[in-house]
């Protein structure tokens, strides 16, 4: 197994990104660190695209507002039914536009969920 390359620790959460238009979910966060995140989605976007956010973690009431860019692609297995499958895409997102203090209101959510060893699923 090779040697962990990520600058911060990432947590295993389930926060709902908001549209910014409408009172709507639009996709989930399934995993968050300090410099990106891993959303899942039914939505197709591609490789290179900006996808910009707006969420809120457990412990801390203040929406957090990044953007990003889509690193990486994942695709549910072929042999899934498509019922399965169609909830099951997901991108890799590295954020690009994040002040500091954003950065640290994640890395205060992560201190806070694995101290209180929260795991959302």
């Amino acid at each position: 197994m090779g040697k962990e390359k990520r600058k911060y620790k990432r947590i295993t959460i389930n926060e709902m990104i908001l549209d910014k238009d409408t009172p709507l979910i639009r996709d989930t966060i399934k995993n968050i660190s300090g410099n990106g995140c891993f959303i899942q989605t039914n939505q197709q976007f591609a490789i290179g695209s900006i996808y910009e956010m707006e969420f809120k973690l457990e412990n801390n009431s203040k929406p957090i507002n990044v953007s990003g860019r889509i690193v990486w692609k994942y695709n549910p297995p072929e042999n899934l039914p498509a019922e399965q499958k169609k909830n099951l895409h997901g991108y890799g997102i590295q954020f690009t536009s994040i002040n500091p203090e954003k950065v640290q209101q994640i890395i205060d959510a992560i201190i806070y969920f694995k101290v209180n060893k929260i795991t959302k699923k």
